[in-house]
């Protein structure tokens, strides 16, 4: 979607909204379960939406013994694509992005999910706090977002 266009200037903003699994790499999670259903889990970090059992005390839960729990990613990036004159006959074209993600976290019983956002531009990264026992999330861009929007400039 564009934002907002000044030709005079050279800049374009636009935005996307949405499944964060193609523009960033959180990695993989892996979730153990315990007892008489042991079996372990592995997650896409960035998917937009994953169901799994976990063990408890997991915060915001507190609770002992396993719970299902729906883990939720949302992503909000935003675009300046900025167009620079190199020459008479050619132009230079540049991208600065800056990507906000939301995690939510529901579980069967807690009454209230749990949600954090990070953010960072498309040369860095940034870490989601450590939830209970599970390992510390680290999102970066992949580039791809970038990289579509200056396939449509091409």
């Amino acid at each position: 979607m564009i934002n907002n266009l000044d030709k005079a200037s050279g800049l374009i903003n636009v935005s996307y909204s949405g499944d964060p699994a193609r523009y960033i790499d959180c990695g993989r999670i892996t979730v153990e379960v315990s007892g008489l259903n042991a079996k372990t889990q592995t997650l896409d970090g960035a998917a937009a939406d994953a169901q799994y059992q976990a063990v408890a005390p997991l915060p915001p839960y507190g609770f002992p013994g396993p719970v299902q729990v729906r883990r939720q990613m949302m992503l909000e990036g935003r675009v300046n694509v900025i167009f620079e004159a190199v020459g008479p006959e050619s132009t230079r074209v540049t991208t600065a992005t800056r990507y906000v993600v939301t995690r939510r976290l529901a579980s069967s019983n807690a009454a209230v999910p749990h949600s954090d956002t990070v953010g960072f531009n498309g040369n860095e990264k940034d870490r989601f706090p450590q939830l209970g026992t599970t390992a510390q999330l680290e999102c970066v861009a992949t580039g791809e977002l970038e990289n579509s929007i200056l396939s449509v400039v091409k």
